[in-house]
């Protein structure tokens, strides 16, 4: 122990089972933008008529998927009183254990996938003017304005353990812990694309400068999305899903002046808005961190939960 602070900090923690997650990540994502917009002006006169109309949406399907592995050793970690970056390494024959693809096991395969979120929105509006004259009242304009917007988003997210890769892989190797499937044939060493890591780092700590990480694209890319879903679980938590709406009317009138030098213009807006929002709220006691599947947390089924409100602006 060493003071910092006046309080006694641990710089050196050996751990018997250090668990180092080596997960690989793929992102993808398609998407669908339209607009559509119209409009018409009419004069006559004095008159001026302005009526404008428009849709837009959006439509996009991602996901983000990991591929969960893990190895287990006997490390370390270490830190120096001023130092942000701690060293962690491994001790002794687990240093070179954990350079060996063969000794890294299959967790999961987790994430989003397929996830749909849209985004809807229409717009009217119409604007009425006369025109008087220079003096006394020069102008009156009238008008309103139509807003609905709408966003939705699920929160579909698949989980396919250890046994349904192996499965799907068609029998991975034994991994090195009774019952475990190896995930050496999705390893690779990857480095820094350019410099180092961390290389414009200047203190004592160390680090390594390649790493063993699980490649997702060696396994997905095999597979189609009705074979993933099909070897493991494959849900829509509630807890997670976006459905917010919210309608808009509005409308004003202005009246323009002009008395010799004194210029200005006087009016009202008023404004009226609906909004609706639905979700759902857990048991949070029932929570689960199921850290089999690569730390994946589990929540319980939820009870719709939906709130409203509406006010006026003026």
């Amino acid at each position: 122990n060493s003071p910092f602070d006046n309080v006694p900090t641990v710089q050196n923690i050996e751990l018997r089972e250090m668990d180092i997650r080596a997960n690989g990540r793929v992102e993808d994502s398609t998407g669908h933008v339209s607009n559509i917009v119209i409009g018409s002006e009419w004069e006559n006169d004095q008159w001026k008529v302005d009526l404008s109309a428009s849709r837009s949406s959006s439509r996009q399907l991602s996901s983000n998927i990991a591929l969960a592995t893990t190895f287990v050793g006997h490390g370390y970690v270490e830190t120096a009183l001023g130092d942000p970056i701690p060293t962690v390494g491994f001790i002794g024959s687990d240093i070179a254990a954990s350079r060996d693809p063969a000794n890294y096991r299959v967790a999961s395969v987790n994430g989003s996938f397929n996830t749909l979120s849209t985004d809807r929105q229409y717009d009217a509006s119409l604007n009425v003017a006369r025109e008087f004259g220079d003096q006394g009242l020069t102008r009156i304009a009238v008008g309103a304005r139509y807003a609905d917007h709408k966003t939705d988003q699920d929160n579909r997210k698949i989980t396919v353990l250890a046994s349904g890769v192996s499965s799907l892989y068609g029998g991975l190797p034994a991994g090195v812990v009774a019952g475990s499937f190896s995930a050496e044939p999705f390893m690779h060493e990857v480095s820094a694309g350019k410099g180092s890591f961390l290389g414009s780092y200047n203190g004592s700590a160390t680090f390594p400068q390649t790493l063993l990480v699980s490649d997702p694209d060696a396994f997905l890319n095999k597979y189609s999305a009705d074979q993933l879903i099909s070897a493991g679980s494959y849900t829509n938590d509630v807890t997670g899903i976006t459905d917010v709406s919210e309608k808009s009317l509005a409308a004003y009138v202005r009246g323009d002046f002009a008395f010799g030098r004194l210029t200005g213009n006087v009016g009202v807006r008023v404004v009226r808005t609906q909004q609706k929002s639905v979700g759902a709220m857990p048991d949070l006691t029932a929570i689960i961190l199921d850290q089999r599947a690569g730390s994946v947390t589990r929540v319980p089924a939820a009870e719709p939960v939906t709130v409203e409100r509406s006010y006026t602006q003026a």
